[in-house]
């Protein structure tokens, strides 16, 4: 190849990278262009973070990040630069998405293909991840392509991101000719580094690449093996313990406490999906993880180990490390939680493997002469062709980012908020005007908000949202309540599966609300409450306990909503794993089914219950615990100030969710519905069998995921008419299998 067309290729290969780039920018600006206002959106809580930092806040000190504390700093300078506002946010949350897929995408292409100039990696990476969001948006799991797309409720995707950076940087120490100390203590650092990260990745990361170390120091002699190991695992600890006291301004053990012991404590009974199917009780149920994309991805991870161990390359190690993290963290998160797509970054690291190793090994034949070697000429134009895609996307970006905004200028529905930074409909314009009005007065939002970007005072809670409130912060935050000039909680319309469900689990801030704060103003979404003269408490009287204790009764009378007070017997054996559940007919959140969620531990609850006219029973049972567990006491009391605003039960069929994707649970513009988890549905709704539908279309079901209390059905055929199809609680299935 001469030497004007290397420089050409190079140029191109450059000017792909750039253009991949200029398009991910301009995405990212398109959708930061208009204010999200769906306060229990992970927008929120990522901008929660990045306003209290921009504030001189430290983690720790001052609040609980959820994302982690490296995860925010990250987005920061960015966030700085754009505005310090909520458009800033969502631009750096989705900027940080993409990048971090990118990122994650060079990390794996260095360290399998090690391509010998930047160019050449950025290039090939940009291939291997567009590549990666393709398939899975058309063919495999169209969750790894959200992962890799959108910020989703906890960047999820830029939390997984920090094994990958571990790696690619450990490989670059590797690679310089630095003196043997220099290298371990570099080495050691890196792995430090990561323990400031976000929890569910922190510590898995720094355990897998110490343990990677030392494999590679054993390989590299036993002489002088513990000195070397010391040097590493000193450095390892004093960075990490360096990071984590400088980013909390000196308190590293308060951060921790949160994270260990607060979030630890209440988060497997406290979040769903409560159904057995989602949740990990004993050893037999860790076969649950194992769904068909992860246990393809555990093969392609037991691959990545047999290349390493047959090539002794040290890079090899580190990629496969990177798997092994994203699995551990998935493990994790799940035994620790509920099975929820925390192994999405998992099957990513696998998608990137699989197609980097196989790019690899066509490059090892070709080079072998195995294949014919193709012309210059056709490489010059196969980089040519990925330049002109790659500027065709970012043309095409471009044009729909600019008229997006004109169409949001000219929009008479639609107005802009300098303080927000962005669009918002004007049904919102009394809110921001209130907002405005009162940006001094001390607020506590349900989920952090549009109320609290505006305002100018310091947040009393040290986190950002309600559900965040877990352990002895539940007990603080429960006391700062009186210290609020307003309250914001959401409307029951503006998420009918999770606003019923945190009414019923976090009743120690609802009930509070309905007792001694009136609402003064509302938006489309929010209610604002101030605290009134006014003493709604009445008189609590003696629910009728039977059946062995574990039912009791509300005789009938004029109210609908009650606040029972329950004490309960028997506990559970601490080693267990143990669910609780007591009938309240409110909470129809994905696995609740008309049950709240309650502290298996607890010897006492007080929750929210709805009585229907003609049944006044009430239950309580438990999974993973068959001992004796029954009522010792109960009381009630009517709560009369009622509004279907913000207190109104739930139903099975509001998880049949309608917003800009779905339409009652069935894709506007694509070939699946969804419906509520239940065993026997997922036996029904098999792949094979055929779909009747209420307009009397059939299909046959391609494809079923579980996820977040859901079924995801995938159907063979054209895209499914929404409008047309019906609910698909309604829906009939044909066996032929």
């Amino acid at each position: 190849m001469t030497e004007g067309r290397t420089n050409l290729l190079s140029f191109l290969k450059g000017a792909s990278s750039f253009t991949f780039l200029f398009a991910l920018l301009v995405i990212a600006k398109k959708m930061s262009l208009e204010i999200p206002t769906q306060h229990v959106d992970g927008a929120f809580q990522t901008a929660s973070a990045l306003y209290r930092i921009n504030d001189g806040q430290f983690p720790g000190r001052d609040f609980f990040p959820y994302l982690g504390i490296g995860v925010t700093y990250l987005l920061y300078p960015t966030f700085l630069t754009l505005g310090e506002n909520l458009s800033a946010s969502v631009f750096s949350s989705y900027l940080f998405v993409f990048l971090s897929g990118w990122a994650a995408t060079l990390s794996l292409v260095a360290l399998i293909i090690k391509p010998p100039r930047f160019s050449s990696l950025a290039f090939t990476s940009a291939i291997v991840f567009a590549i990666t969001f393709t398939l899975h948006s058309l063919v495999f799991s169209p969750f790894v392509a959200d992962l890799i797309s959108s910020p989703g409720a906890s960047l999820r995707l830029v939390r997984a991101l920090i094994p990958f950076i571990v790696a690619l940087v450990i490989f670059w120490i590797d690679n310089r000719n630095l003196p043997e100390r220099y290298q371990l203590v570099a080495t050691g650092a890196a792995i430090g580094t990561s323990l400031i990260w976000s929890s569910d990745y922190a510590y898995t990361t720094a355990l897998v690449f110490s343990s990677a170390a030392l494999i590679v120091q054993i390989k590299r002699g036993l002489n002088d093996l513990f000195r070397r190991l010391a040097i590493v695992a000193t450095s390892t600890m004093t960075f990490g313990a360096f990071l984590l006291s400088i980013s909390t301004a000196g308190h590293p053990i308060r951060y921790l406490a949160y994270g260990f012991k607060d979030v630890a404590k209440d988060q497997w009974w406290y979040f769903g999906p409560y159904n057995a199917e989602s949740k990990i009780f004993n050893l037999s149920d860790m076969s649950k993880i194992f769904t068909p994309d992860v246990l393809a991805s555990t093969c392609v991870l037991l691959v990545s180990f047999v290349i390493w161990a047959w090539t002794r390359h040290d890079r090899l190690l580190l990629a496969a490390s990177v798997g092994l993290v994203t699995f551990l963290s998935g493990l994790v998160a799940s035994v620790g939680g509920h099975l929820d797509g925390y192994f999405d970054a998992f099957v990513f690291w696998a998608s990137i493997a699989a197609i980097t190793f196989t790019f690899n090994l066509v490059g090892a034949l070709i080079s072998k002469q195995l294949l014919s070697r193709p012309r210059p000429a056709f490489r010059l134009i196969g980089v040519a062709s990925v330049f002109t895609l790659f500027f065709a996307l970012a043309v095409g970006q471009y044009n729909s980012m600019a008229q997006r905004k004109d169409n949001l200028q000219l929009s008479s529905e639609m107005m802009y908020v300098s303080e927000l930074g962005g669009y918002i409909s004007t049904e919102w314009d009394d809110y921001i005007n209130f907002a405005r009005k009162n940006s001094e007065a001390p607020v506590i939002e349900e989920y952090w908000g549009i109320l609290g970007a505006i305002s100018t005072a310091k947040p009393l809670w040290k986190v950002d949202s309600v559900i965040h409130a877990l352990g002895n912060v539940r007990d603080d935050a429960e006391r700062q309540l009186d210290g609020a000039e307003y309250i914001v909680s959401s409307k029951f319309d503006a998420s009918p599966v999770w606003q019923p469900w945190s009414v019923s689990q976090n009743f120690w801030f609802y009930g509070k609300l309905l007792r001694e704060w009136s609402p003064v103003i509302s938006s489309p979404r929010t209610i604002v409450w101030q605290k009134a003269n006014i003493n709604s408490r009445s008189l609590s009287l003696n629910c009728e306990i039977f059946n062995s204790g574990s039912k009791f009764r509300i005789p009938s009378g004029d109210a609908e909503y009650f606040r029972v007070n329950l004490q309960l017997g028997t506990r559970r054996p601490p080693t267990s794993r143990t669910l609780l559940f007591i009938r309240n007919n409110i909470s129809f959140a994905p696995g609740s089914e008309g049950y709240v969620s309650v502290d298996p531990n607890a010897t006492e609850v007080t929750i929210p219950v709805y009585r229907p006219e003609r049944d006044s029973e009430f239950d309580l049972f438990s999974l993973g615990y068959d001992g004796d567990l029954h009522l010792t006491d109960c009381e009630y009391s009517p709560i009369y100030r009622s509004n279907p605003d913000y207190l109104r039960k739930g139903s099975r069929n509001a998880l049949l969710i309608t917003n800009g994707y779905w339409l009652n649970g069935v894709a506007r513009n694509g070939y699946q519905f969804l419906l509520p988890d239940t065993e026997e549905d997922f036996i029904r709704f098999r792949p094979g069998n055929v779909v009747v539908m209420e307009n009397g279309e059939k299909r046959e079901i391609y494809r079923v995921q579980r996820r977040s209390g859901f079924l995801f059905v995938r159907v063979k055929g054209g895209k499914l008419d929404a409008s047309e199809v019906g609910l698909p609680t309604n829906f009939k299935v044909l066996n032929i299998l």
